[in-house]
């Protein structure tokens, strides 16, 4: 694995590039669009997991954090959906320079896939391979998903002795501890992808078992494959807020799609 910075000076993102396993290397590679807030934090040694796997069987992988999260620089305040859905393009251009491969695949991990969708979709060919897990493509329901869960976490007396419902107007929009801007809520709202708006030649679906209307996705079409995934993720529960995601098959699933 090769940390790194990348992008513009003023704004460089943190991303972390797995070179396929020489002995193997199909000239493949796959960028990860991650989850967002506390979905991150869950899924994030999965996704380490993953690319290290999928790099021994020989495709290349770039994660990185979006501008204002995680290692890369910015903060919450200066950075919104826009800078989140620019960062997937410049990502995208810097996978190709590392790994001198153009056969590049996408997966987009819940609000991830929204702005793979909104950055990537639009110019991809037919040719291209896009893999969505538990996505959200209507930002207004999943906003208001994360206000509920909100609400529920500061008035759970197992976390705080005292009763926190001034809480939330005290600060600003905050979803599990994690800050945002008002700009940034405001554009999530504003999302709602539909059929029209991905252009890949094979989408595949996963979808956790406790998410059984995974086969309802607006992205819904002739050219998608769905598959449910072994062990729920139970993204929108606030009792395994704190749990690690854990998919056994995940690896091998993507790994038939995308041979």
């Amino acid at each position: 694995m090769s940390p790194f910075y990348f992008g513009s000076s003023d704004l460089p993102i943190f991303g972390i590039y797995s070179a396929a396993n020489p002995a193997r290397d199909k000239r493949k590679a796959l960028l990860i669009c991650q989850a967002t807030f506390q979905e991150y934090m869950r899924s994030h040694r999965l996704v380490k997991q993953l690319a290290v796997q999928l790099s021994a069987e020989g495709i290349h992988v770039l994660r990185f954090d979006y501008p204002g999260c995680g290692d890369s620089s910015g903060e919450w305040h200066d950075t919104d959906v826009d800078n989140w859905t620019s960062s997937v393009l410049q990502a995208e251009e810097e996978l190709k320079a590392v790994s001198l491969v153009d056969d590049i695949s996408y997966l987009g991990i819940r609000f991830g896939a929204s702005l793979l969708v909104k950055a990537a979709c639009p110019t991809v060919n037919s040719n291209s391979s896009i893999i969505f897990w538990d996505p959200v493509f209507d930002g207004e329901q999943y906003f208001q998903t994360l206000t509920r869960m909100q609400g529920e976490l500061i008035a759970d007396k197992s976390r705080f002795m005292d009763n926190r419902k001034n809480y939330q107007s005290m600060a600003d929009l905050e979803f599990a501890g994690f800050p945002v801007s008002r700009t940034t809520a405001e554009q999530m709202k504003k999302i709602k992808l539909g059929p029209n708006d991905c252009s890949a030649g094979r989408i595949l679906l996963l979808h956790s078992g406790t998410r059984p209307d995974g086969e309802n996705s607006a992205l819904r079409s002739d050219r998608m494959e769905s598959q449910a995934l072994a062990l729920g993720c139970d993204w929108e529960s606030l009792a395994h807020m704190e749990t690690q995601v854990q998919e056994p098959d995940l690896t091998a699933k993507i790994l038939k799609f995308l041979s």
